[in-house]
């Protein structure tokens, strides 16, 4: 199931390039819970509400907002994805850049818990890979 969870991930992130966000809410729990963990943007989002909520929070600052999942890592009912975000800052054009890691819990197919990390150590300790 671990490696089928790892094409689910990834065809998230091939459908958020694409703008596709129903492809990824057909592929997320109704009641999936996602927690934000990076210092001063922490908080919890619930629901596909919360989810696109969380989305328009994070990248409403920015302009030419992209992200490159640059590795998945099973973790069998997990799967956690080191990803780039490169943007500009809205109004001002200063371009930002920053690795950041998503944990996704995955049951029965569907995403219910998507965890946000601003560090690697925290990201694969969350997903069991560190004590």
């Amino acid at each position: 199931m671990s490696e089928e969870n790892v094409e689910i991930i990834r065809r998230n992130y091939a459908a958020f390039d694409h703008g596709d966000i129903d492809a990824i809410l057909a592929e997320t729990h109704p009641e999936v819970v996602l927690h934000a963990h990076p210092l001063g943007d922490e908080g919890r989002y619930e629901g596909h509400e919360g989810f696109l909520r969380f989305i328009a929070n994070w990248t409403e600052q920015f302009e030419d907002f992209e992200q490159d999942a640059e590795e998945f890592i099973d973790a069998g009912d997990r799967v956690v994805v080191r990803v780039l975000q490169r943007a500009r800052g809205r109004g001002s054009g200063v371009p930002v850049e920053g690795h950041f890691w998503l944990v996704h819990a995955l049951e029965a197919g569907k995403a219910t818990r998507v965890d946000l990390y601003d560090n690697e150590v925290d990201a694969l300790e969350a997903a069991g890979l560190r004590q």
